[in-house]
């Protein structure tokens, strides 16, 4: 029988093996203009990729360009409140 202990170890190897894991899926470690060779390659709000030429000219950009502008305008309508 696992104690308390125990479980918690497992479930908390199966969280980091679940962050490593979408950490793998959203980076583009061949990306090597990269800075420490890690991009975002995937939009973190959508899922989609981001197109190159986006990640290279916006180095650590997150997200593709509608979710930026949807992002944008959302903060601006905040704004107006």
């Amino acid at each position: 029988m696992s104690d308390f202990a125990d479980i918690a170890a497992e479930r908390e190897q199966e969280l980091r093996e679940d962050a490593l894991a979408d950490f793998r899926r959203r980076y583009c470690p061949d990306d090597v203009n990269a800075p420490d060779n890690l991009v975002p390659c995937t939009c973190m709000d959508c899922d989609e990729p981001i197109p190159e030429g986006r990640r290279l000219a916006l180095p650590g950009i997150a997200t593709c360009v509608p979710c930026q502008k949807r992002r944008e305008n959302d903060q601006k309508n905040r704004e107006r409140r």
